[in-house]
């Protein structure tokens, strides 16, 4: 049983994607979005409001969007630089849950 989840591909992706603050914080602003009532989020309004905003947006164009898109938790649209959930985005939403039910136990602060 163990084995099962330990070795597999699909937790590895997720794993993955949660590694970077700057896909989990992307991930974190989808599963708040309600794609029946809202706008998708577009890039310049999920950029932090300190920082470098070239080099987020740099980053997020050229490594984190497209490896989110990659493993299918969004949809990206480069001529807008929207942001939608992807067809797999179910994968990753209960974690996602689970991690903002639980933030006050996980060590740091988290995002």
């Amino acid at each position: 049983m163990y084995d099962d989840c330990v070795s597999s591909r699909a937790l590895d992706r997720l794993f993955d994607a949660l590694k970077s603050i700057d896909r989990r914080r992307l991930l974190l602003l989808l599963s708040d979005h309600h794609p029946e009532v809202d706008a998708a989020p577009s890039l310049p309004e999920i950029a932090p409001e300190n920082g470098d905003y070239t080099r987020y947006v740099t980053g997020m164009i050229h490594k984190h969007i497209p490896k989110l898109a990659d493993y299918g938790y969004v949809d990206w649209n480069p001529a807008e630089r929207v942001v939608r959930r992807g067809p797999q985005f179910d994968e990753v939403a209960p974690v996602l849950e689970l991690l903002v039910d639980n933030r006050e136990r996980l060590p740091g602060k988290f995002q």
